[in-house]
């Protein structure tokens, strides 16, 4: 028997013409779009213009928008995971995120209105638009962040891992960092010289190096701070790096002036890069809470819906410790 013929074109007939895949029309058809840019409008029009009725589905939390990456072309492995997370953990609450990446300030109320969302979340550092809903920061990279907002306990990495070095019989332990250590207002939300002396060490300036550089320039700064610190009559026993991405040059400066890690020289990172359990030794480090995050930005949104500015409007979640091989409690004395 002869299937019935019909005037509408089919969903394969509408990716051909739209220059996308079925399963992409499928979403947009049936409202499951994740995130939103003009390959999706489009998709949408050439739909209305064929006689499709689209379902709109809206879920009974409704619709948040978050705003992703400002440009997305930096794009990394860790945001696609946070923006995941923040899906999962909307979805938790009946909520639909929707995510829009590289909109300007109209875009994105566009969006809103559009969708009739509830509320925003932002996780770019860049994005400075005013709404007309709730909005709050989440972030694992955006410190400081304006209120209300979610975000990594910066000062807790630095603070735990000084007490914990100490613990281990450290005395003399140094830092990397992008920052200054003692000027307050380049650095408001992290004072080293307070966390060294809550964790019952000296602080020596001289065993902080903070000056600013960029990517190709790290690794001169590097070998230089090695050496100063190890020409000191006690040089440090132990280092924190601001981000893991800088351990692989320390790991090969260590090895080019004789040091072993850890017996002369404890290493503690910062990101759980990738590249960290394959060093040798495997680097100890910290972890971003992304699922944490995620899972407290969508509860303060919530807050924020019901209770307005009766809730916390800054909520800090620390890092989580990751212990490998690049730390140990027995403290070589350097005389290098």
């Amino acid at each position: 028997m002869s299937r019935k013929s019909s005037s509408r074109p089919t969903i394969r007939d509408i990716a051909r013409e739209a220059g996308v895949s079925a399963a992409m029309v499928s979403r947009v058809l049936n409202d499951r779009m994740v995130t939103e840019n003009e390959t999706h409008e489009r998709v949408r029009q050439l739909l209305d213009r064929r006689g499709y009725s689209r379902k709109k589905k809206v879920p009974a939390g409704g619709y948040l928008v978050c705003i992703g990456k400002t440009n997305p072309s930096t794009l990394s492995a860790k945001t696609l995971h946070f923006e995941a997370a923040l899906t999962e953990a909307a979805r938790a609450e009946n909520y639909q995120l929707v995510i829009s990446r590289g909109a300007g300030e109209a875009e994105v109320n566009q969006l809103i209105r559009k969708l009739h969302a509830v509320g925003v979340i932002r996780i770019s550092r860049g994005w400075q638009g005013d709404v007309a809903v709730p909005l709050l920061t989440a972030s694992y990279e955006v410190h400081h962040a304006p209120a209300p907002c979610v975000e990594t306990d910066e000062a807790a990495y630095w603070r735990e891992s000084l007490a914990w070095l100490a613990a281990l019989g450290h005395r003399r332990v140094a830092c990397f960092t992008h920052w200054s250590a003692r000027e307050d207002d380049v650095n408001p939300f992290c004072d080293l010289a307070g966390l060294y002396r809550l964790a019952g060490l000296a602080f020596d300036a001289a065993l902080i190096c903070d000056q600013p550089f960029g990517w190709n320039e790290h690794a001169p700064v590097i070998a230089s701070a090695f050496d100063r610190w190890f020409t000191m009559s006690e040089p440090p026993t132990a280092v924190i790096l601001v981000d893991d991405v800088y351990a692989d040059t320390f790991y090969r400066i260590a090895r080019e002036r004789q040091l072993c890690i850890p017996e002369d020289l404890n290493v503690i990172g910062r990101g759980n890069s990738p590249d960290g359990p394959w060093l040798d030794p495997p680097l100890t480090t910290h972890e971003d809470p992304i699922e944490e995050l995620a899972a407290a930005a969508i509860v303060m949104m919530k807050q924020l819906q019901q209770h307005g500015g009766s809730i916390p409007h800054r909520l800090l979640i620390p890092p989580r410790r990751l212990p490998r091989g690049s730390h140990s409690s027995r403290v070589a004395t350097n005389s290098r």
